[in-house]
C-alpha cells in the first residue's frame, strides 16, 4: 500500500541519513588521529637549517693556541703544588708563560665565536680545559704582580679572565655557556680578593673596565634554539622527535634549561656588579676616610649610575647597608625579598631563600 511504501522510504532515508554521519564521524576520526601524525612527520623530514658559520674566526682561533700553549706548559700548576712559590719561580714561570698572554690579547680582540660541527654529537670538555689553562696562567702573572705590590697590575689580569669568560662562550651550546660562566666567576673571585689593596686612581679605572665588560651575551632563547639544531642534526630523526614529545609535556625538559640559563646569567651579573660596587665603596673609603651614606654618593665620580639588581623584578637598585662592622652590598637574589643581606651559606649554588653577597659567595675561593 502507499503508507508502507512511505514507511519505507522514511526509513530508507533515516538509515542513508545515519550511514552518511558515521562516515563522515569516522572520517573526522581518521583526519583527527592523522593529522598530527603528519604535522609530526612534516617536522621530522624539514630540520632546522644549520646556521653559517663566521668567515673570521681569528679570535677563537688564537684563545685555543693560547690553551694549548697553557695546558702544554709545565708551569702551569704552579700554584697547585702545595707549596707557596717563590718570586723568583714566578717570574720564570711568567717569562715561560709569555706566548698564552699575547695570544690571549690578540684572542680578546678578534672576533671570536664557538665553531660547532652540527653534525657531530657534541664533548664538552676540550675547550673548558683550554680556558681553564689560561686562567691558570693569568692567576700566575697576577701572583708575581701581588708580590711585587702591583695591584693594579694583578686585577688586570684577573680582569682578562673575566672577559674570557664571557666571550669564550658566545655561539656555544648550553654548557659552554655554563663553562664560560664558571671562568668569568673565577677572575671575579681573583678581582674581588684584592678590592683592600688597590690604590684609588687604579680602582677608578678598575671600576670602569668592569662597567665597560658589557656581555654581549645572546639571548636564552637564541642558544636554545641552537641546542634544538645540534639535536636534530647530530641524532637525526630520534633526536628530533624526542624534541617533539618533550614539548608536549607539562614539565618540558628545554623549559628546565630555560630556568637554569636564565637564574645563572642573573648570578652572573650580580656578581659583575656587585664586584663593581665593592671597589667602588673602597675608593670611596680611601678618599673620604669614611663610608658612604648611601650608594648615591658613588655618583657621578666613581659610578655614572647605581647597578640595577638583575634578580628584581622592577629593577631596582642593588642594595648596599651600613653595619655596626662596615658595611653589606648585596643583591634580593632568587626570591626577590630584601632580607637586608642575611643570606645562607654559600653550598655551590644560590639558595631559594635569602639575599646574595660575594662576601659569603667567595668566602672558600
Amino acid at each position: 500500500s502507499a503508507s508502507n511504501e512511505d514507511a519505507l522510504t522514511d526509513q530508507s532515508r533515516q538509515s542513508f541519513a545515519k550511514g552518511i554521519t558515521a562516515r563522515l564521524v569516522m572520517a573526522l576520526l581518521i583526519v583527527l588521529w592523522v593529522s598530527p601524525n603528519i604535522f609530526i612527520y612534516v617536522q621530522l623530514v624539514t630540520p632546522i637549517p644549520i646556521p653559517k658559520q663566521p668567515d673570521d674566526n681569528s679570535g677563537w682561533e688564537s684563545l685555543t693556541s693560547a690553551g694549548i700553549e697553557a695546558e702544554t706548559s709545565p708551569y702551569i700548576d704552579l700554584l697547585e703544588r702545595g707549596v707557596a712559590p717563590t718570586q723568583t719561580e714566578l717570574t720564570e714561570a711568567v717569562n715561560a708563560l709569555s706566548p698564552v698572554y699575547v695570544l690571549l690579547d690578540l684572542g680578546l680582540n678578534n672576533p671570536i665565536k664557538v665553531p660547532i660541527d652540527y653534525t657531530e654529537i657534541f664533548v664538552f670538555g676540550e675547550d673548558f680545559h683550554n680556558q681553564q689553562a689560561i686562567v691558570k696562567a693569568l692567576k700566575i702573572r697576577g701572583r708575581l704582580a701581588e708580590e711585587e705590590e702591583r695591584f693594579g697590575d694583578a686585577a688586570d689580569c684577573y680582569l682578562q679572565a673575566i672577559r674570557l669568560g664571557f666571550a669564550a662562550r658566545h655561539g656555544g651550546y648550553v654548557l659552554q655557556q655554563i663553562g664560560g660562566s664558571a671562568v668569568a666567576s673565577s677572575g671575579m673571585a681573583a678581582a674581588y680578593r684584592l678590592r683592600n689593596f688597590v690604590p684609588i686612581p687604579e680602582s677608578v679605572r678598575i671600576i670602569d673596565a668592569l662597567s665597560n665588560v658589557r656581555p654581549d651575551l645572546e639571548s636564552v632563547e637564541v642558544i636554545l634554539h641552537r641546542e634544538r639544531i645540534g639535536g636534530q642534526r647530530n641524532v637525526g630523526w630520534p633526536g628530533h622527535l624526542a624534541q617533539i614529545l618533550d614539548e608536549l609535556r607539562e614539565e618540558p625538559e628545554s623549559a628546565m634549561a630555560a630556568s637554569v640559563l636564565f637564574e645563572r646569567r642573573n648570578q652572573e651579573l650580580t656578581e659583575l656588579r656587585l664586584l663593581q660596587l665593592e671597589f667602588a665603596v673602597r675608593a670611596f673609603r680611601l678618599e673620604k676616610g669614611r663610608l658612604p651614606q648611601s650608594l648615591t654618593e658613588l655618583v657621578p665620580k666613581y659610578l655614572s649610575a647605581i647597578p640595577a639588581d638583575p634578580f628584581s623584578a622592577n629593577h631596582d637598585p642593588l642594595k648596599y647597608l651600613l653595619t655596626e662592622n662596615g658595611y653589606r652590598l648585596y643583591s634580593v637574589s632568587k626570591d626577590g625579598v630584601d632580607d637586608r643581606g642575611e643570606m645562607s651559606t654559600w653550598e655551590g649554588q644560590l639558595s631559594d631563600l635569602g639575599d646574595f653577597q660575594l662576601e659569603i659567595r667567595y668566602y672558600d675561593e
